[in-house]
This record gives C-alpha cells, sequence and structure tokens, in this order.
C-alpha cells in the first residue's frame, strides 16, 4: 500500500507543479492582398522571397535582401498576407 501511495505521490507532483510555458497574446498585424504585399516590399525594399512553407491553415514566406540584409516574414491566411515581422542583419545557421 505505502508503494501505491509514494507512486501515486510521485506521479502528481510534477502536475501540479507545472506551469503553463505558452499564452496567448493579441498583436495586430498588417494584412493585405499578397500580390500587393509583396509587389511592395520588392519595389521599397529591394526584398524577394526566398523561403516559403505551407501548412493546412496557410503558410509562410520569408523575403530578404542580401545587399541590406533587411528580412520580412509574412503570414499567408484567409487569402490574405500579413506582415508578422521585420528586421535588419539577420544571419542564416
Amino acid at each position: 500500500m505505502k508503494y501505491i501511495i509514494f507512486f501515486l505521490t510521485m506521479l502528481s507532483t510534477p502536475l501540479l507543479a507545472q506551469t503553463q510555458p505558452f499564452e496567448f497574446t493579441t498583436k495586430q498585424i498588417i494584412c493585405a492582398d499578397s500580390a500587393f504585399v509583396i509587389n511592395s516590399l520588392a519595389e521599397t525594399y529591394g526584398e524577394v522571397p526566398v523561403w516559403f512553407s505551407t501548412n493546412e491553415d496557410g503558410g509562410f514566406i520569408m523575403l530578404q535582401n542580401k545587399q541590406t540584409l533587411s528580412w520580412s516574414l509574412l503570414l499567408l491566411e484567409n487569402k490574405k498576407t500579413c506582415l508578422v515581422a521585420v528586421g535588419k542583419n539577420q544571419k542564416q545557421f
């Protein structure tokens, strides 16, 4: 019996001690027609698509300018393209 109590105690302790590692946040992002977003980034910043991935909900496109090292991460969703993040001085691993 004491082994059963010990086992149940050991099993439940990690579950009680766990905290939620993730949280939902709300971040407003800019979305527009896909061609408009990609053409605007190409004309304004000289960025071109270098990576593309899809899933059942949409996908992602990474654009970059190899001379200025600027980049943009786009989310494809609901027939729109959303600007998720931008930056400079990107490094590839």
